[in-house]
Order: C-alpha cells, then structure tokens, then sequence
C-alpha cells in the first residue's frame, strides 16, 4: 500500500500505511523480524519525496546493511539520486561509491526482465553522474532503449527529460522539443505533475534559446502550476 501512495504521490496515505506497519510490528515479532528492511526502505522513500534528505540517506543506509538483495538495490538506486544532487564534494565521493557498488551488483546479474529494469536504472544514475556530454548521452539512450524495451514509461519519461537538457546546448532546438514532448505526454498519462513541470520547464529554455519570450512565459506559468501542484501532494 504504501508504495502505490509514494508512487502517486500520496503522502498522508503513505504514512498511514507505514504507521500501520510499525503498529503491527510492535505487537507481532516475527512480522517485525521479517519486514524490517521493506518497512525500513518505504519509510526511507517516504522521507525521501518529502524533502528530508539527511534522514533519507541514514535509513537509505540502515537497508544496504540488511540482506534482502532487492531492498539494498532499491536503496542504493535512491540513495545515488539523493547524493546527485547533493552540494558538497563529500556527496560527490560518496556517490562514486555508490554508483561502483550498483555496477558491481548489475554485472553479477542474470538475463531477464527484472534485471533489465535494474540495468536501466543503472545507466540512467551513470548517465546523470558523469559529467562528460558523450558518455552521458550514451548512457541515457542506452536506459532510453532498455526502459522502451520492458515498457517502463515513467523511466523513459524522465530519460526522455534529460536527453533534451544534453541535445539543447548543442542547438538541436527541434530534438529537443520533440524529447520534452513525448515526456510531457507520458506524464500527462500518468498523471505525474513533477515529470510534467519537468519537460514543461525544459520546453521553456527552448522557447528562450528560439527567441519566442511570449510562449516561454506561458510555459514557466505552467510549470509552476505544475510544480505546486506537486507541493499539495507532498503536503497531502
């Protein structure tokens, strides 16, 4: 339950859920002995979405120490975007550490669709944390396929987004829009206002690299309504 409420962006019924969790923890060992990490993990994201980053990273760290191997990639795929934007050099250092452990784990992997996914979210981390233009694109069209491949469309809506950031620099004004398009639509579908003010938001550096202020100025409009509507969520 809580991770269909974190996934839409439902906070309050998040956290209901998670209290629930605790409260049948405190009554039931061995439900507390074999749900800790998954409780763990959803109350990491919880923290996580709601801007607590700090105490993210801790319980994001408390699942990596525990055994289940699916909650420890999901916590470090978390904890590695938690540390992009981290502003010290220490989130840096860390992030390349963390970065190196998912690819040691992607590597040891198995042929199929659940690692696929893994895959994807790997070279979409890779993708962001390297700072050089080339391999960065390389990897995002490597998630962008992998993620078009299984049918992840949250994924390539969000790849699709930094794709476009990478093609607008160079001038590619019109690969660019048709990126911010095609991600505004699969948030548009899923009813995502983050994704959404996303490509909004980098629809509107277009518009000002174009010279087109007029519609820039309607788009940043938009992407703040976007953006609010995400903060009534998070508040919710």
């Amino acid at each position: 339950m809580a991770d269909l409420c974190i996934a839409a962006q439902s906070m309050s019924e998040a956290k209901r859920a998670i209290d629930q969790a605790l409260a049948i923890s405190t009554n039931d060992g061995s439900f507390w002995r074999s749900s800790r990490d998954a409780v763990a993990l959803r109350w990491a994201m919880y923290l996580h979405r709601t801007g607590h980053s700090a105490e993210a990273m801790d319980s994001y760290r408390c699942v990596l120490r525990g055994g289940h191997e699916d909650l420890r990639f999901a916590a470090q795929i978390n904890l590695a975007m938690l540390q992009l934007v981290g502003p010290s050099t220490e989130c840096r250092q860390a992030l390349r550490s963390t970065v190196a452990g998912l690819v040691q784990t992607v590597e040891a992997l198995p042929n199929g669709p659940h690692e696929s996914v893994r895959r994807a979210l790997l070279e979409l981390v890779q993708g962001i944390e390297t700072e050089e233009p080339v391999k960065s694109k390389t990897h995002l069209l490597a998630c962008l396929k992998m993620s078009t491949d299984i049918a992840d469309t949250a994924l390539q809506g969000w790849t699709l987004c930094l794709l476009a950031t990478l093609v607008l620099p160079a001038g590619q004004y019109e690969q660019a829009m048709r990126m911010c398009a095609a991600g505004q639509n699969i948030a548009q579908s899923a009813n995502d206002p983050l994704q959404k003010a996303a490509a909004i938001g980098i629809l509107s550096q277009v518009e000002h690299a174009v010279g087109d202020p007029d519609r820039r100025d309607k788009l940043l409009e938009i992407d703040q309504q976007c953006l609010e509507q995400f903060n009534l969520r998070i508040q919710d």
